[in-house]
């Protein structure tokens, strides 16, 4: 947060309307400036895609001369960060590997990455009779579930730094807007 101090002596040299209104605009550029540098070093550093990182930060309106800007702490889907392979084993998805991992639509859902919470059950060795009239028996498969990646940690540096840069582009702004 900056606050502007001014002497006694300063203050019949401005407006403060005027110092009010270049408050507000300046912290419009700051909060455009952190958003966009935001998502782009999310993105190089952690190697997402930038529309993953779109979807984690949001940024609030100007009311007054507060703003907001949002970072998602919940995990990401997995499909959404990154390209991923299906191989024999599971799902390669950059330099991560999801051993037992599976790619497919599911409730006309797009194609994600899912993983069973547990192990199949095997066949019984010696096969059960069958069922009267042809009926068949369900196979109970165990739960599925999204496999998503956790990027807490190495977002919290990031948005630490970009702080620190931030009250120099705000200081930056404002004064751009005060000699206009």
């Amino acid at each position: 947060m900056n606050n502007v101090h001014l002497t006694v002596e300063d203050e019949h040299w401005f407006d403060k309307e005027h110092v009010n209104k270049c408050a507000s605009a300046a912290l419009k550029v700051a909060q455009k400036w952190l958003t966009k540098e935001s998502i782009k070093r999310l993105g190089q550093e952690l190697k997402i895609r930038s529309s993953a990182g779109r979807r984690r930060v949001k940024s609030g309106k100007v009311k007054g001369n507060q703003t907001s800007v949002w970072f998602g702490l919940l995990p990401l889907n997995v499909a959404y960060i990154r390209d991923f392979n299906q191989v024999p084993k599971g799902v390669q998805s950059g330099d991560a590997f999801y051993k037992g991992a599976f790619v497919q639509s599911m409730n006309n859902s797009p194609l994600l990455i899912w993983k069973r919470t547990r192990e199949r059950p095997t066949q019984p060795k010696p096969r059960r009779k069958p069922l009267p009239k042809g009926q068949t028996r369900k196979r109970k498969s165990p739960p599925v579930e999204v496999v998503r990646e956790d990027i807490h940690m190495e977002t919290s540096e990031i948005v630490a730094q970009l702080e620190v840069e931030l009250q120099d582009v705000y200081k930056e702004a404002f004064l751009d807007e005060l000699h206009q």
